[in-house]
């Protein structure tokens, strides 16, 4: 394994893709709910595949608090292609919970996206509360909030 880019990703024998461009955000601002429904973050990004074949990486990382024991925080990623937007999990790529006690901690994910478009893609981290009860994402936590986009062609 390793990674060369100038010929593609490498794994084992087999070349998966060449990296295109990539699209990187961060914000300090903080994001706090207590709603069960998904809302952005503040993270917005935009990149335009030069291919339909193109996939797109998605990296996450973020400082997540549950602010008290008891209480689980989802987060995941919406595109919206042409005004079309979907969650590409519904249950959210990372949860946190804690019965015992207070979860404060950095959590990452990744998510190998095949959006086969040409049009502009924009991705927002969304985040809910599944407890009712308020979850802090971000700066209250004392840290940020990143999201890579990277395209990587055939």
């Amino acid at each position: 394994g390793g990674t060369n880019l100038s010929s593609g990703f490498i794994n084992g024998t087999t070349t998966v893709g060449k990296v295109l461009q990539l699209v990187n955000g961060t914000t300090t601002s903080s994001f706090t709910t207590s709603s069960g429904s998904f809302g952005t973050v503040g993270i917005n990004l935009n990149i335009t595949p030069s291919a339909t074949s193109s996939k797109i990486l998605l990296l996450f990382s973020a400082t997540v608090d549950t602010s008290a024991s008891g209480r689980q925080g989802d987060l995941t990623i919406w595109r919206e292609i042409s005004s079309s937007n979907i969650a590409l999990n519904g249950n959210g790529f990372m949860q946190l919970y804690n019965s015992a006690g207070r979860n404060v901690g950095s959590g990452t994910f990744n998510y190998y996206d095949s959006p086969s478009t040409t049009n502009q893609i924009l991705y927002r981290v969304a985040a809910r509360s599944n407890t009712g009860t308020e979850i802090n994402i971000g700066a209250n936590t004392g840290g940020t909030i990143t999201l890579t986009a990277i395209e990587v062609g055939a």
